[in-house]
């Protein structure tokens, strides 16, 4: 039957080949002609649909054979499969072979997405009927080589070694396997064939699943956990059912409540890196012993001496007394050569505090070194001596930081933790720091009233004129903004008492300031972080733009974009009623100074208007530039003049033209007919595109009705004066269309934002189709994305309902002869490479070299 399609030559080929594999595998007999006449028989066909001609055909083959009988891989698997029985007769080295062979096949969806490619483009003919019978075949051939090779590898194949068993099953691979299904599904194979093949193969895997299990429950080994955990991914990729899966994962979670010793952690290390295949539950009680062996592992490849080893062996070693790892090698090593260093630096830490160390610095380095030696096990004994020393310093640094009160808030805050570390009780503490929180808390509230009181009756705040920064009010307002810091910090005092506090630090803004004070409040602002109140808005941008203010003071004259800054700054200070601070009048001489040279080397009438106005806002004396304030309204109304007779092109220089003319303080009576006139024109503009537009499916005149409106609109025209134009182009979009007019449509929907336009949904659909569609109609398609992208574009164009324009056609001619090309190709490169498989299959199958070489004879003849 399978023969009998085939040329003379071709079955003779083929024949040969059979008998060739039967001598040598006479158990095999039965197979081996299904296999290798069910794969080279498909090539020939393969030829024969594509168009092979007889030179393509034989150097195909010559290099095919060339590359088989130089395949490493092939002998590798042909010496690996020798049984170890004495039966010579026995030989099951094709079916291993041919099961990887059809799993791995790579051409078949290269095939199968140019044929779908090709159907999308809307090919149709001999040239897809070809190539869906090839695609069919290959992939039946596919599913029902599984489906013997699962039936007869394993037990069911006498006189198998165990080594080549365990070959068999690690042999599968379950994705490929699917992707063998799913090929023959997109191929339209029968969807019984493709089941039964399932089947088939599912019933092995179901075995292949119960023998694991039953070898793992008979005897616990890193081989058989591996082999049950690669049955149980196989499994569940092919769709075994979900109780033969449940049941085999349970007998691998049964191994993993085992009670494991030092002994069985790196059985422990295999089983979990093979728990990751199966999703089954893992113990916390060794979930984490991978990880640990792998922090100690690299904690020992540290060069000893390095300055990051200390830190590394506790690391890995707190890992390790996470995970509870029992004490393996590797542990014991490792805590080793960290209790080493650990003692070193116990030493060394004990020795008496320097000269000039701090009991702070002393008691930390105490302390970090009694912590190092706890984790690394040291004997509490050992280390109490050092213990109450650190406890000796930690207390003579509280009573020295508690010594000035609360000036040394901070200090007290570090010291109070670094005595909670060392165990020091803090209650009596914490009850003498509350007290004095809460004292210096109402006494600088009480004071801070008090001057605020003093300072709203000295308007002129005279005062704060002679020395700010060191004045009564000012130390008032540390106190207290100290007060706060320190209730915050410690956590201590009452909150009625931290409200007052900030109620009484909030009052000190209300005083008047003016240059005479503007440095206490810049003191006051910078307090408002640490007492945690927010300044008052407009205090604050003076702050900001007097800073921005002595930048400009600092800049080199000379620099570039100084003039700039100089303005900028001295606008923002007029913005926001900054002060006169001694900066800003530096800067604003300055900025009258760079006015002046502007002012003189304006040659636009715009720059000279922007010197004007520069040198106004830095306050130069605007009496000695009026005859050039006259010389720029000369200039801005010449300049409306001469955008009376410019082209109606752009609305930017015509508005411009005003703004000039408004600035300048040209009369206003000449900047309204101005704009009279040139609005006239726009309202004939819109009428002459109006009449061209009527009735009409061009697309330059929809263009031009669109930018008439819009630039109407930007010269003064109103909604209600381009109601008439607006109400033609809405009629124009509700017209019946053509394939021809979806150039108009394109260029209607993309003007009709101009115009201010709703557009219908389908039209907006159509424009841009067509924008695709054309475009693609004069690209080159040449390449894999563009023909993707192509065809999309031909798919949008189809399910919007767009009538078919010029441009369609041309594309999908142009798509049709590039997809029967893939296409072609596709079969052409399916068919080498099934030929070169075929070769492979009867070296690897091991037959003799004498009738492989006859079979060589007879092919290279036939394809003469």
């Amino acid at each position: 039957f399978w023969l009998k399609p085939l040329r003379p030559k071709s079955r003779f080929f083929f024949r040969s080949l059979a008998a060739g594999m039967a001598r040598s595998s006479p158990r095999c007999h039965g197979l081996g002609p299904l296999l290798l006449i069910s794969v080279n028989m498909l090539f020939v066909q393969a030829a024969d649909l594509g168009g092979l001609s007889t030179g393509s055909k034989a150097s195909a083959t010559a290099r095919s054979l060339s590359a088989a009988s130089s395949s490493a891989s092939a002998r590798r698997l042909s010496e690996d499969a020798v049984p170890v029985t004495t039966d010579t007769t026995v030989s099951t080295t094709p079916a291993v072979v041919v099961v990887q062979v059809v799993a791995e096949n790579m051409a078949m969806p290269i095939l199968l997405e140019a044929l779908e490619m090709a159907k999308a483009a809307g090919v149709s003919g001999d040239t897809t009927a070809a190539a869906e019978s090839v695609a069919k075949v290959l992939a039946a051939a596919d599913v029902h080589l599984l489906a013997e090779v699962a039936a007869v590898t394993g037990d069911a194949l006498p006189g198998m070694s165990a080594k080549f068993k365990h070959a068999s099953h690690s042999g599968w691979n379950a994705k490929a396997v699917n992707e063998a299904f799913k090929h023959a599904a997109r191929a339209a194979v029968p969807e019984q064939e493709i089941q039964a093949a399932r089947s088939v193969v599912q019933t092995k895997v179901q075995t292949w699943l119960s023998t694991a299990a039953e070898a793992v429950s008979s005897a616990r080994s890193n081989d058989n956990m591996h082999d049950l955990a690669l049955a149980i991914e196989s499994a569940t990729t092919l769709g075994v059912s979900d109780a033969d899966i449940t049941a085999a994962t349970a007998t691998f979670e049964e191994q993993l409540q085992a009670n494991f010793s030092a002994a069985d952690v790196e059985f422990v290390e295999h089983i979990l890196v093979c728990a990751e295949r199966t999703r089954a539950k893992v113990p916390d009680s060794i979930a984490g012993w991978k990880g640990a062996v792998a922090a100690l592992n690299a904690a020992l490849d540290v060069p000893e001496g390095s300055s990051y080893a200390y830190q590394t062996y506790l690391e890995a070693l707190q890992r390790a007394s996470a995970a509870s790892l029992p004490a393996t090698d590797t542990f014991v090593q490792v805590e080793a050569a960290a209790k080493a260093i650990a003692f070193a630096q116990i030493d060394a830490a004990s020795i008496a505090m320097g000269d000039d160390e701090s009991f702070h610095s002393h008691a930390t380095r105490l302390m970090e070194a009694l912590e190092r030696a706890a984790t690394v096990g040291f004997n509490e004994t050992l280390l109490a001596p050092m213990r109450a020393q650190a406890r000796q310093s930690v207390e003579t640094d509280l009573q020295q930081a508690m010594a000035n009160g609360l000036s040394r808030v901070a200090e007290i805050s570090r010291a109070m933790s670094l005595a909670r570390r060392t165990g020091i009780s803090m209650d009596e503490m914490h009850q003498t720091l509350r007290g004095q929180v809460q004292a210096a808390l109402q006494s600088a509230t009480s004071a801070s009233i008090t001057s605020s009181s003093s300072a709203a009756d000295d308007p002129g705040n005279r005062r704060l004129s002679s020395s700010p920064s060191g004045s009564a009010l000012s130390e008032t307002a540390e106190q207290l903004a100290d007060a706060i810091y320190a209730a915050l910090l410690l956590r201590l005092g009452t909150q009625e008492d931290l409200d007052a506090a900030k109620q009484a630090f909030q009052a000190l803004f209300e005083i008047d300031f003016t240059v005479d004070n503007f440095t206490y409040l810049e003191f006051l602002l910078s307090l408002c972080d640490k007492a945690h109140v927010p300044p008052p808005a407009n205090l604050q941008q003076w702050h900001e733009v007097a800073k921005g203010v002595r930048e400009a003071a600092g800049t080199d004259v000379s620099s570039n974009g100084a003039c700039q800054m100089f303005h900028e700054a001295v606008r923002r200070s007029t913005d926001v009623g900054l002060p006169a601070i001694s900066e800003l009048l530096e800067v604003k001489a300055r900025a009258q100074a760079c006015a002046s040279t502007e002012v003189s080397e304006a040659v636009q009438v715009s720059e000279l208007l922007r010197a004007l106005s520069d040198a106004r806002a830095s306050g130069v004396d605007m009496t000695a530039l009026a005859s050039v304030e006259s010389q720029a309204r000369t200039l801005a109304a010449e300049k409306l003049s001469r955008s009376l007779t410019l082209q109606l092109t752009d609305a930017r220089p015509f508005i411009d033209a005003w703004e000039v003319a408004e600035v300048a303080g040209v009369p206003a009576q000449d900047i309204t007919a101005a704009r009279a006139s040139v609005k006239g024109r726009a309202v004939a503009r819109v009428t002459t595109a109006m009449t061209a537009a009527d009735g009409m499916k061009s697309a330059e005149a929809i263009k031009e009705l669109g930018e008439a409106m819009k630039l109407g609109l930007k010269l003064g025209m109103s909604q209600p004066e381009v109601a008439a134009a607006r109400a033609l182009y809405s009629r124009q979009l509700e017209a019946d269309f053509v394939g021809v007019d979806m150039a108009f449509v394109e260029q209607a929907v993309e003007s009709a934002d101009a115009a201010k336009v709703a557009v219908p949904a389908d039209l907006i659909s159509w424009a841009f189709a067509f924008k695709k569609v054309s475009h693609f109609a004069t690209e080159t398609i040449d390449d894999k994305l563009t023909m993707q992208l192509a065809v999309e574009a031909l798919d949008f164009a189809r399910s919007s309902g767009m009538p078919e324009p010029p441009e369609m056609i041309t594309l999908s001619d142009k798509v049709k002869t590039k997809a029967t090309a893939d296409l072609q190709a596709a079969a052409t490169g399916q068919s080498a490479q099934v030929l070169q498989q075929a070769v492979d299959n009867a070296i690897r199958a091991g037959v003799q070299e004498s009738d492989l070489n006859a079979a060589r004879a007879v092919l290279a003849a036939s394809l003469r």
